[in-house]
């Protein structure tokens, strides 16, 4: 039995097809869209709002978030650097670390006294983990904080290589640097080949030609782990 379709029609005052005529159901979605999207902009949570397909319904290219990204990081070094010429921030941000060493030395024997007391191998080793956290957290923050400050001729060149990250679309090619001066600061430089094994240069035009991050700092000596190798060991 065959059908004949053309008996069928389709009314278009009750289907699809008159949405994409009629101007007043087309004014009603549109409105309906823009409080849809304004709603998850202005939400408090960001999951909606940074997920992939709604920055790909609106268009927004990865190139512009790359650059937000970068220019963010920009900023924060900024900051970073303006607070390293503040005295008083220094010796502030000194006292607080020194007071956040003495809080982890006392969670440390804290955590010795709960070994004794026989606390669980488990929730020891958790315990044990969160501490060496917090103390790797604080090296890095010391060492941050006692990092003597960059030359200018290094915020230069990496200002310049911002701006031309930041004026093109095609990766910029590598900056070449400035040349150091005489009276560069030894740091700023890294030792040649030759020289590597040498901790007291004697000039800087024997160092390689450009500029370079300072070499890492000692580690300052802080709270002691060895003591937690043999907590918890030896129980059944």
């Amino acid at each position: 039995m065959k059908l004949n379709y053309s008996n069928f029609h389709l009314d278009e005052s009750s289907s699809h097809l008159r949405s994409h005529s009629d101007t007043k159901i087309l004014d009603e979605r549109r409105v309906g869209l823009e409080t849809y999207l304004r709603a998850i902009l202005s939400a408090k949570e960001d999951t909606r709002r940074g997920s992939f397909a709604f920055e790909e319904f609106l268009g927004i290219p990865v190139v512009r978030q790359e650059l937000q990204s970068r220019l963010q990081d920009d900023i924060n070094k900024r900051d970073d650097l303006s607070d390293r010429g503040d005295v008083g921030a220094s010796v502030a941000a000194k006292s607080k670390l020194a007071v956040v060493l003495a809080r982890i030395g006392a969670l440390g024997k804290g955590l010795e006294e709960l070994a004794v007391a026989g606390m669980s191998e488990g929730e020891l080793q958790r315990r044990t983990d969160m501490i060496a956290r917090l103390h790797n957290n604080h090296e890095k923050l010391r060492s941050r904080e006692t990092m003597p400050p960059p030359h200018p001729a290094e915020i230069l060149w990496e200002a310049r290589s911002t701006l031309l990250v930041l004026t093109s679309n095609s990766p910029p090619p590598t900056p070449s640097p400035p040349p150091p001066s005489e009276s560069s600061e030894k740091w700023l430089v890294y030792p040649s080949t030759s020289q590597q094994h040498s901790q007291h240069p004697t000039s800087v035009s024997s160092f390689d030609s450009g500029l370079a991050r300072p070499p890492p700092m000692s580690q300052p000596s802080g709270f002691g782990w060895q003591q937690f190798h043999g907590v918890g060991r030896g129980r059944r």
